[in-house]
């Protein structure tokens, strides 16, 4: 099989634009996000189900256009906003929203605001839009039954769109031109980026060229592919099972995934992923020869405890610079952490932003600790019939939450141009997550858990990053069962040069087709940070054995109840080390906590800060310094605290 020969040898390089070639302000500033992405026949049909808006949506919908609220937003620190260009009714029926968006963007001009547009939903409102144009039935997905894939919540009279058909794209191509030339859009948008090829005729026939350019017929066992369909309903498109592809359980219990079996199955999963990358790839390209620092974002949203095809967050995310996660909500709850962090290391080893939802205190920590660049959503705006129509859209926004947002930009010197600095990588490795499945998935986010919850500053990689482990101190192949060849190689040079690495019992035993190799091929690397554990150990153990992988001692370290998280991020102009504390349950305050960071050999400290969002002051710590290791104690943790370890 070829498509592991070199990872992801079936998609053109990254073309996320490198920090020098992004918008400057966004480094500087850094971005605080509002916005409205609801065109007005869309507000009218999810009301009472019309697509002639009313008198009062549409007093309400012009309300929103008002430039007050603009004034009022930027008092609030937003300084980008979000608005609708294009739902998927077609240009045609959304030619006054797209005007209504143009307006806004130069009314967010005048007032120093950037603007981004929501591009397209990725759906066809198909009675509208085929009215429009009549062809783009041939536009829409099937799935392994023949049918349109409808949106969720019963949305029938929406429809998935191929973003790979040839025509499609030129629509795209039309819309973009339309965005960035005559809207002056410096971000596009586009949602809900999670439905690969289906059972369309022009998937299916992309599928056949894609098996010819990158197998043979003996890899798959058939004579040609001319004649090949893809295997029935497996990963149909977004998390639905075709029933032939579901293993029936015990009584109360949802149905599981057969485990995938055949080459053809798993060439129909790289596919899928391939296709989802390569259409945002296409239409990213297209927006980049029209405005060369175009900020590209999508909604994959796939950051839970595994990768989902065709979702493959590690191919589609290189061609942008942002992405969208508006699954988890941030909480500590019976012991246990809820985070993020997925989404943000997955954002953080991509190079993209995270546009999220924050709702609450946790959220506004979380992302000053692990965002980049981006303190996220503060709210999406919209006026009501109140005597105050912009309350509602407000009530969460408490004056403590306001204070995040004041700190976001007061201390933005403390966090642009950084760094993360990261002791362990765990790898998710396509073939292991996706053709092994949960049988290794389960242990790789076992790990993952328990790498945040210990507090070891860390990174998530996937395949292409194995190509440079010299970042990391040490490298965890947990549930990383499924590895090509040169993988190996490297990581056992990677080993054989003194990082520290943790297996367990499968780790790396099985090539990228799941095929047993036929011994471990890590057996005969031995050495004191060279561990293998169980697949099942205790969290406890898991972090034991990455500090003693790592040479016994993290770069950061913090005696702290379970409900706090960090982070350790550098600023090598400034020789600066700054060190996060994020508190899951913000009700609970935690008071001298004691910290510990480790700096660059040669550092003199000269004073360690402590900011915090609850606090107009900066205090001045007392520390001690142990060759390159700085002890401090942290006076309170109420949401979030930032250390700012200095040589100035």
């Amino acid at each position: 099989m070829r498509f592991y020969d070199e990872v992801f040898g079936d998609l053109p390089a990254p073309t996320s634009l490198p920090a020098s070639k992004r918008p400057k302000w966004l480094k500087e500033e850094g971005l605080v996000m509002s916005g409205n992405w609801e065109p007005l026949i869309f507000i009218s049909l999810l009301n009472r189900k019309s697509i002639e808006p009313n008198e009062e949506e549409r007093r309400l919908y012009e309300a929103q256009m008002d430039p007050k609220m603009f004034d009022m937003l930027k008092e609030l620190g937003v300084n980008f906003i979000m608005g609708i260009s294009h739902k998927g009714f077609g240009m045609v029926a959304e030619k006054e929203s797209m005007e209504d968006a143009k307006k806004v963007a130069a009314i967010c001009r005048e007032k120093g605001l950037h603007f981004g547009s929501y591009a397209f939903s990725g759906t066809i409102f198909q009675e509208l839009f085929r009215k429009e144009v009549p062809e783009s039935v041939d536009w829409e997905l099937l799935d392994a039954d023949g049918n349109p894939l409808n949106y969720f919540d019963g949305q029938s009279w929406r429809h998935h769109m191929n973003r790979l058909h040839p025509d499609a794209e030129k629509y795209l191509e039309r819309l973009l031109e339309y965005e960035i030339n005559e809207m002056g859009t410096e971000l596009i948008h586009l949602d809900n980026y999670s439905y690969g090829p289906g059972y369309d005729p022009v998937s299916i026939k992309l599928f056949r060229e894609y098996l010819a350019k990158h197998y043979l017929p003996a890899d798959i066992g058939v004579e040609s592919f001319d004649n090949v369909v893809p295997p029935k309903g497996l990963y149909d498109c977004y998390w639905r099972h075709h029933p032939s592809q579901l293993e029936s359980t015990e009584d109360g219990q949802p149905p599981k995934v057969k485990p995938v079996t055949t080459a053809l199955e798993r060439a129909w999963i790289n596919f899928q992923c391939y296709g989802l990358a390569e259409s945002y790839r296409v239409i990213a390209d297209y927006a980049r020869s029209l405005k060369p620092d175009i900020l590209m974002e999508c909604n994959v949203n796939n950051f839970g405890s595994h990768t989902e095809c065709p979702m493959d967050d590690a191919r589609v995310c290189r061609y942008g610079e942002a992405l969208w996660d508006e699954n988890i909500h941030p909480e500590y709850k019976d012991g246990k952490l809820v985070t993020r962090q997925i989404a943000y290391k997955t954002a953080q080893i991509l190079d993209n932003i995270v546009f999220a939802y924050i709702r609450t205190k946790i959220d506004a920590a979380e992302t000053l600790a692990y965002n980049t660049d981006c303190y996220g959503n503060l709210m999406q705006y919209w006026a009501t019939n109140d005597p105050d129509p912009w309350a509602k859209c407000m009530e969460h926004l408490t004056d403590g939450l306001k204070k995040y947002v004041k700190f976001f930009h007061a201390k933005r010197p403390y966090t642009k141009y950084i760094d993360r600095i990261s002791d362990v990588a765990i790898l998710r490795s396509f073939p292991s997550q996706c053709f092994i499945g949960e049988r290794s998935w389960s242990v790789t986010n076992a790990f993952e858990n328990a790498i945040i919850q210990g507090r070891i500053p860390w990174m998530l990689i996937f395949d292409q990053h194995i190509a440079d482990l010299t970042p990391y101190r040490a490298l965890c192949l947990a549930g990383a069962d499924a590895l090509t060849d040169p993988q190996i190689a490297r990581i056992r040079k990677y080993a054989q040069s003194g990082g520290g690495l943790v297996l367990t019992e499968e780790s790396g035993w099985y090539d990228e087709e799941t095929q047993k190799r036929e011994s471990d091929p890590f057996a005969d690397l031995k050495g004191e940070k060279i561990i293998r554990l169980k697949s099942d150990a205790t969290p406890e153990a898991i972090v034991a054995a990455l500090k003693k992988a790592c040479g016994g001692s993290f770069s950061m370290s913090a005696d702290v109840p379970n409900h706090i998280t960090i982070e350790l991020t550098e600023q090598k102009k400034e020789q600066r080390r700054l060190a996060h504390l994020v508190n899951y349950a913000p009700e609970i305050p935690v008071k001298n906590s004691p910290v510990e960071v480790a700096v660059p050999e040669g550092w003199k400290i000269k004073q360690v800060l402590c900011m915090s969002p609850e606090s107009d002051k900066t205090e001045n710590l007392p520390f001690t310094q142990e060759g390159n290791r700085i002890k401090t104690t942290v006076p309170l943790v109420e949401g979030y605290a930032l250390l700012s370890v200095e040589t100035r």
